[in-house]
Order: C-alpha cells, then structure tokens, then sequence
C-alpha cells in the first residue's frame, strides 16, 4: 500500500537527466601530480574505454590545451575515432593485433601499434610498401599477456626484431615497452624490480645490435606512484639518448588503485548525478523493488533515482550502496533496475527538510563530497576494482565540464 505522490514548490526545477560532471581543474591538478613524479618524461595519456568512463574525445581534446601530444588508446576503431574528431597528436594503440585486417587504416590516420608478433610487422611491411611508418615493440616482463615473451631469451626471442627493423628502416622502432604486474601492489618491489632488469636487458640488447629506440615506456599509474617516473636503475645508461614514456591513466582521473598507495593529492575528475524522479511514502512492512528483497522496517519515505544498471550504477550495490544529498547519505532500497534505483529519504522528510528531496533535485551518486561517493568504495561494494566502476558508465550518461560541483544541464543530443 502507497499513499499519494507528494507535491512540492520545487516540481521539476532541476529535472536534469543523470549526467557525470568533469572538473577541468582537477584533471589540470592531475595532470600536474604525473609531471612532478615524472620530471621530463612524455607523457602518454591513456584516454581507452572512453576515457576509463570520462568521455574519451572530451578528454583528448581538454589534454591537448594542457600540452599532451600522446595518447593511449586500445583499438583501431578507437584510434580512427580520436583522428576523425581532429586529434593531431600521436596514437597509441594497446590492444594487440586486432587491427591485422585493417592494417591500411593504421596508415591512412597515421596510428602507432605495438607489435607483439613478427606477423604484424610482415603484415606492415606489405601494406606500407616504403612508406614511413612507426611502430612500439612490447616486451612482456611477466603478465602473460601482450609482448614478446622474454624468457625465450635475448637472441632467439629479439634477433629476428633486430634484423627486421635493420632491413626495413623505412618501419621505425619508435619505442621498447613493458608493463608493471603488480604495481599497485605495496609489497611487490622484488616483482617490480625483477621485471626492470629483464626489460633493461632487452633494451641493452637492441641498442648493442645498433638499433636504438628513440623511447622506453614502463610505468602505468601505479608504476607513477612507485618512483618509475623518472629514468629507473637499471636503465639510467640510456638516459641521453633515450627518452622516457609514462603512461598515467587511472591517476590522470583522480583515483588512486589501492588506498595504501595514497602518496599523490589527486583530485576526483568525475561528479555523477542523478535527479529524483519520483518520491512516495510507503507503509510498514513494504517490499520494494524486483524480487522484494529490501522489507520496510517502517514508514518509509522513498526517492526514486533516475539512473540505473543501463546507466553503469552496480547491481551490486542492492541494498548496499547510497546516494548523498547535501553530504549525508540515503541507502538504497532494494535491488537496482536498469534504469532506476530507490533510496530511503525519510531522514530529511521527518526533519522538515522535504525540499532537499523534492522531484527533480539532484544526487551525488559518485563525487568527492564523501568517502562513500568514490568509485573505491564502490567497487568494494560491488567486489570489483575502480577500473571497472568508471568504464561501467554507460554512453547514455552525457559527460559535461564544470568546476563548480552545481548541477549543470547536460545537452540533449
């Protein structure tokens, strides 16, 4: 049983649709913590998954104003995005061979792969003819995952590398890149360094066999953090002749990827809101939502939340999760729907404070008005990591820039 919507001074007045709002001052702040735990390096933006949720052309496009001339992405449709939009800066792409039968476009819009295989280097080759082209070569120290595989060891691994770049100096070796396991990890400085010295190994090997890299290319965020910013032991023969990449990503965004690496005053980038869209007061003894796994204890004054799993909100956060109003926080009620969630808002209705959760007015779903807001804590909530938190914010959710944390309407198309 439910009584009568209520109504109230403020219907509508603020009905924005849910949107994530962008601090351009916190990704400048953020943009100015990389370059001071990475004096003189470039700085590769890594701006792949939209941006890790941000909005990837807005993005690119806000970095370039602050000097960045690299950037990160992990496909060819990606790549080819960012150059249509008028990107003039150089393209990386990290995800691996998937461009193969496409290999032409890497040249027509100028993209930088890293090349994990010989087979993409062939494939280059017979498509570029004797054109210029640029090329990373991965090395994989211990993830697995993308590089040559080093263990094989230096000649038999790297020598056909070697004489390949040696017979087609037309396919520039552009840079030598490897990539942290467990960075982000405080005890794991045994693993980190162990992977520098077989990356610096190759690197040795390479620059013996005459050919030199004009860069290397080591830290992610949590690498960043570490100290391997600035030019790391091991490969500090290199320093003068060859220069060092850093490829921030989740630090670029204010998120730092485990608590105890907090060493940086980064600022949270993202501010995602939500309007009410419907407010009742229901009886004791209630079920709400689907399945009716959340039973009201009492009369209960519930907001319903314009945004939902479609929105990139966890289903996980059923009947854990909140929301904040003005800094205090409202539970969720019940599990999470596509595109709705319901939230306990009696606290402010008893305290004469209905205003504040009237329909159409706004909620913090992620922001940095609380702990609780972060994307940190949600993926503790949703048992996940906030990698996944922010790229789980769905296109349908516009991004828009203001410094201000008021509520800002989002464009309509």
């Amino acid at each position: 049983m439910v009584s009568n919507p209520h109504s109230h001074p403020n219907l509508g007045r603020n009905a924005f649709p849910t949107y994530a709002q962008l601090s351009r001052a916190a990704l400048a702040h953020n943009l100015a913590c990389v370059r001071s735990n990475a004096p003189g390096a470039n700085v590769v933006a890594m701006i792949k998954s939209n941006a890790y949720g941000h909005g990837m052309l807005e993005m690119a496009d806000e970095l370039a104003t602050l000097g960045i001339t690299s950037f990160g992405v992990a496909t060819l449709s990606e790549g080819v995005t960012l150059r249509r939009h008028g990107c003039k800066g150089e393209i990386i792409l990290f995800g691996g061979a998937s461009w193969l039968a496409q290999a032409d476009a890497l040249l027509k819009y100028e993209l930088t792969p890293i090349i994990t295989h010989l087979e993409e280097l062939e494939t280059l080759r017979s498509v570029a003819g004797q054109s210029d082209c640029s090329v990373h070569l991965g090395i994989d120290t211990a993830m697995a995952r993308l590089g040559v595989y080093w263990e094989a060891g230096l000649e038999a691994a790297f020598g056909p590398y070697v004489q390949f770049f040696k017979q087609n100096p037309h396919i520039q070796l552009q840079a030598l890149a490897t990539h942290f396991a467990r960075a982000d990890e405080t005890h794991a400085q045994d693993q980190c360094d162990a992977q520098l010295k077989r990356f610096a190994e190759v690197v040795r090997h390479f620059v013996s066999e005459g050919v030199v890299p004009q860069r290397i290319s080591v830290s992610n965020s949590s690498g960043i953090l570490r100290g391997y910013g600035k030019y790391p032991p091991g490969l500090k023969e290199h320093q003068f002749r060859i220069k060092l990449d850093v490829r921030p990503g989740l630090m670029l965004y204010g998120v730092e990827s485990r608590a105890e690496m907090k060493v940086t005053p980064l600022q949270l980038l993202l501010h995602w809101r939500a309007p009410i869209v419907a407010r009742k007061r229901v009886k004791q003894g209630q079920p709400v939502s689907y399945g009716g796994t959340h039973i009201c204890q009492k009369d209960t004054e519930i907001a319903v939340i314009g945004a939902g799993y479609g929105d990139g909100v966890p289903r996980l956060l059923s009947d854990r999760g909140q929301v904040f109003v003005n800094g205090k926080s409202a539970p969720i009620l019940g599990r999470v729907c596509m595109d709705l969630f319901m939230v306990d808002v009696t606290d402010w209705v008893d305290a004469n404070d209905a205003d504040a959760v009237a329909l159409g007015q706004s909620v913090t779903l992620l922001g940095d008005e609380h702990e609780q807001a972060t994307p940190a804590h949600w993926a503790r909530l949703a048992q996940t990591i906030p990698y996944e938190i922010l790229t789980g914010i769905t296109a349908r959710v516009p991004r828009v820039w203001g410094d201000d944390h008021q509520p800002v309407p989002p464009p309509l198309a």
